[in-house]
């Protein structure tokens, strides 16, 4: 039964939930359903039986239904409710035989035994400068290792730049160390590569792709203010400096420097424009804006952000050439299921999660915002498009925005719109270049210096918004932090929709409302009390985020902390001082997540680190280095490893931050008072002098810190064999407390801790890693031997304070209670 009221159809409450939605819903449940099955894929067997099962009782209560009373109603629910089961089923079919060629016992085997293996690979990305697993800046490919007809998604990790005309579909002969990525990484291992051969280069398309990259970023190279340029035409951001991509990031406008949405749509409406000219009419348009699509697709590569960029603009297209909201929520859908399906560890990428919300909140939004500002507020339509397309995206991508990093960004909707009319100019003149360069070079660097006015534009916003005050608000980040600001803008649209009478958009003037689902209802005043009352309690939730728990954060930190092991997830990050001596800080290890490391230090009050201890090359332990290279002094590394050998990603890394590099091994010392019984200072126990490491943890640095003569046993990444060498040396390893080894892991030699002989013991570790740390033998060892065990995966960032009778530990979780250590 339908009926209209202003010019929209009602749906009543037995035909269930609208089309548009029939797709949209299994999708997102079957995104969901993939993000859980990815930590643990053995569940997926009992999900496509228990999903077949019920999909046939479902499907035989359907045909009973409409057999016996021809109910045609009720069975719109189980239509539903089958397309969701067949989703399901297909998703986790999917996950089943992904993990079984990931997993593959050869990569599996040589990573246990820390060897390199051998095997062919087809590229399938661009290379990319960035942070190597290993530390220091590196070069990284996508490909698909092909081992023995099983493809096994890797990404190749090389010291150095590799040819330009290195790109998709280039075959290489590839010999090199895998180590497991972290769990929900699209590639399933990182190699770092000992040595490359190209056995077939690309051909075709795909080796004219790779020239015309790397004829633009030749010319751009040169160009004052031109290096965001190839970032808007082919999402190369190797030009783009430190200081530009944190100010840009700190914007909101990182995106226009990778191949996104907006670049994409950009292309689309070339294609219309160009079939418009043309006299073609509004059929043949979407056909030619498909091609621009999928050769500007072909220029950038076929990365999965460009992937999902060409897909959601699509969708956009969908929506705009179809004229209807439903056809495009259902494209949506469609292009969600797609994604996933080729590749189910989309599920679990932030990538991945911002394009679908940011677009599902451009086909919700994006109309009735438009519409609101020209009408309510006399804004110009030119400016009231951009604004409410960004107000739009940055609505629904807010909360998953504070699962990556704290804070609410106020200008971030305002640089967005005054980077609008530049970023097409600029993406629209470097993609001429692109296209100009190889076959008429002047002209193509003509507008490599066009484009490079925008991109300038754009710079000069990023810095000016980057230093405005107040520009980035308070908010907690993490799952709390964004469900409280998903709730405040729940609360916030209904308030405003009924202020503004579009509760249920035309059905005002009938004294009704309509649910999303469901009967016609009158809408009763009472509801609009309701509404102001919800009203105010999402103001106070946003006062007290943004007001009340910056300071309430501050309350119960102690302030003479002597140790801080920070939570910086699967990776190590340990804060050290004299309380009496507080000007004079050490930090071991940096942890591999920039944020949480730049959230510690903060939260502590450390704006200066005079000793940088990177015991390891290893990504969990130096990965955040960037974060602290600007306000380090001094910077101490562990020697050459057999592995590694003398030309380590490390060292360039720090060079290139200024940073020149001491290598310490047994027997040297250091700190504020070196070999005093009071202050804070070390001696360095392991790596032993004249012996060169096997591997990176074989090369940990092992430090005996004493703070105040309280002694602190800092272990790094040892195992079991360099443990034993320690105590065959006759080194003192006595401490009060030790920072357990490898976080955790199960190769420790336990004679050493019985040795150790601490009160207490703490170990940084990620929650629900995919490695078993800590072990729990190691733990029950521990407990026996009277030492009291910290984690931080269970107890957040943990503190020690000196005392007269000792040390006193508290930790950031829970209602922060505090234990004095025996």
């Amino acid at each position: 039964m339908k009926s209209r009221v202003d010019g929209q159809f009602l749906v009543d409450a037995s035909t269930g939930p609208p089309g548009a939605w029939r797709l949209l819903f299994p999708a997102l449940a079957g995104w969901v359903m993939y993000a859980l099955l990815i930590h643990r894929p053995e569940a997926s067997r009992w999900c496509i039986a228990v999903a077949f099962v019920a999909g046939i009782v479902t499907l035989v209560g359907t045909l009973r239904s409409r057999h016996r009373d021809g109910n045609r109603s009720a069975p719109t629910v189980r239509s539903a409710l089958l397309v969701l089961l067949t989703v399901v089923i297909l998703l986790a079919a999917r996950v089943e035989m992904s993990d079984t060629a990931r997993m593959h016992v050869e990569f599996v085997a040589a990573a246990k035994q820390e060897r390199a293996i051998e095997f062919q690979a087809d590229v399938v990305g661009f290379p990319r400068a960035t942070a190597a697993p290993a530390g220091g800046a590196s070069f990284g490919m996508q490909a698909m290792a092909d081992m023995h007809g099983a493809a096994v998604p890797v990404n190749l990790w090389l010291d150095g730049a590799p040819d330009v005309t290195f790109g998709p579909g280039t075959r290489v002969a590839v010999r090199g160390r895998p180590k497991p990525a972290m769990l929900g990484a699209t590639s399933a291992w990182h190699i770092t590569v000992r040595s490359l051969q190209v056995v077939a280069p690309a051909g075709g398309w795909n080796a004219t792709a790779s020239r015309l990259r790397a004829s633009l970023l030749a010319a751009a190279s040169p160009v004052a203010s031109a290096s965001l340029v190839p970032g808007f035409a082919v999402g190369d951001t190797s030009l783009v400096n430190e200081d530009l991509s944190a100010d840009m990031l700190e914007t909101g406008l990182t995106h226009l420097t990778a191949v996104s949405g907006a670049n994409c749509a950009l292309v689309v409406s070339a294609g219309i424009w160009l079939a418009s000219r043309l006299g073609l009419g509004r059929r043949a348009r979407l056909p030619i804006a498909g091609l621009f699509l999928l050769g500007f697709v072909g220029i950038v590569g076929p990365d999965s952000s460009v992937q999902r960029a060409a897909v959601m603009a699509a969708v956009v297209l969908i929506s705009q050439f179809a004229g209807k909201r439903s056809q495009a929520l259902s494209a949506l859908g469609a292009a969600v299921l797609i994604l996933l399906i080729r590749d189910p560890w989309e599920a679990v990428q932030a990538g991945f999660a911002l394009s679908v919300t940011a677009t599902l909140g451009i086909l919700l939004f994006s109309r009735q915002f438009t519409s609101g500002l020209k009408r309510r507020c006399r804004v110009p339509g030119w400016l009231a498009t951009p604004f409410a397309l960004t107000l739009a995206a940055q609505l629904t991508c807010g909360p998953l925005l504070l699962l990556l990093q704290s804070g609410v960004s106020i200008v971030s909707v305002f640089a967005n719109v005054l980077a609008a009319p530049a970023a097409p100019l600029g993406t629209a003149l470097g993609l001429g270049a692109t296209i100009v360069l190889p076959v008429a070079e002047q002209a193509g660097t003509c507008l490599v210096y066009l484009a490079a006015i925008p991109a300038r534009w754009i710079e000069i916003i990023a810095a000016i918004g980057s230093e405005l005050p107040f520009g980035r608000w308070h908010w907690s980040g993490g799952w709390f932090g964004a469900g409280a600001l998903a709730l405040v803008e729940a609360i916030g649209v209904m308030l405003v929709a009924v202020i503004t009478r579009q509760l249920s958009r035309g059905t005002w003037e009938t004294g009704k409302r309509r649910l999303p689902w469901g009967e016609v209802q009158r809408l009763p005043v009472a509801a609009k009390r309701i509404s102001v009352l919800l009203g105010a309690t999402s103001a106070g939730i946003a006062l007290t985020m943004i007001g009340v728990a910056p300071v309430a954060s501050k309350i119960g930190i102690p302030q003479d902390w002597a140790i801080v092991s920070c939570d910086v997830g699967q990776g190590d990050a340990t804060l050290l001082r004299d309380p009496e001596r507080p000007d004079f800080v050490m930090l071991v290890d940096t942890g591999d997540d920039e944020h949480l490391l730049q959230q510690c230090l903060k939260r502590f009050g450390v704006s200066r680190i005079d000793q940088l201890v990177l015991t390891h090359d290893d990504r969990d332990h130096v990965g955040a280095l960037d974060a602290v290279a600007g306000i380090t002094e001094t910077v101490i590394i562990a020697p050459a490893n057999a592995d590694d050998g003398e030309d380590r990603a490390l060292v360039k890394s720090l060079r290139a931050h200024g940073l020149t590099p001491v290598i310490v091994r047994q027997g040297d010392t250091g700190g504020a008072v070196p070999g005093g019984n009071s202050g804070l200072w070390w001696k360095a126990l392991a790596p032993a002098q004249g012996v060169v490491p096997k591997d990176t943890n074989a090369a940990s640095i092992v430090m005996s810190v004493s703070i105040q003569g309280q002694r602190i046993l800092m272990l790094a990444d040892t195992g079991k064999d360099e443990q034993k060498s320690m105590l065959a040396a006759g080194l003192d390893v006595s401490s009060d407390i030790v920072k357990i080894a490898h976080h955790g892991s199960k190769d420790q030699y336990l004679t050493l801790y019985e040795q150790v002989g601490a009160g207490a013991a703490f170990v940084s570790v990620g929650s629900k890693n995919r490695y078993g740390h800590p072990n729990q033998e190691l733990l029950s060892a521990l407990q026996k031997m009277g030492m009291q065990t910290w984690r931080t995966d269970d107890l957040g960032t943990v503190v020690f304070v000196l005392e007269v009778q000792g040390l006193r530990g508290f930790h950031m979780k829970g209602r922060g209670a505090s234990v004095r250590l025996p």
